[in-house]
């Protein structure tokens, strides 16, 4: 399916609106269609396997993380690159910022382990470990008891 959206200046609307036309090639596509295909894209992001373009899901995603100037997420599939800035994923309910390099998905956490003094160690369902840093620790302690954790 191909979506085209135009914008036409109308110079009958007030200043502060646009209006917005959506064109498709599909014939028996109807509005509510348009809105379920576009709220499913929403929950999605484009990867990067070496030269193939993959649409992941972010409830698929583990975590996010930074490496050699690159962004990576992490899948129970495998690794991949992404063109997105951390902090512009960050901004999802279950997804939470542990370090300067690593955002987690909560859903794929299997435990918090916080036996040495002031330092907590994210342990991930596939064994994958990441420390949450200093400066993000009063976030991490104020999320988890804001979640009954």
């Amino acid at each position: 399916m191909r979506i085209k959206v135009l914008k036409k200046i109308d110079m009958n609307l007030p200043e502060n609106e646009i209006k917005i036309v959506i064109s498709s090639n599909c014939n028996n596509m109807n509005f509510d269609d348009f809105v379920a295909y576009v709220r499913n894209y929403n929950n999605k992001l484009i990867v990067h396997n070496d030269y193939e373009n993959l649409v992941i899901a972010y409830k698929d995603i583990m975590f996010f993380y930074s490496e050699n100037k690159n962004n990576y997420c992490k899948t129970i599939n495998g690794i991949y690159r992404i063109k997105s800035k951390l902090y512009e994923l960050e901004n999802n309910k279950d997804f939470i910022r542990i370090s300067k390099r690593c955002i987690v998905n909560i859903n794929y956490v299997k435990s918090f382990d916080a036996k040495q003094t002031g330092k907590i160690i994210v342990r991930m369902c596939d064994g994958t470990e990441e420390k949450v840093s200093r400066r993000r620790l009063r976030n991490v302690l104020n999320y988890l008891e804001s979640r009954n954790l």
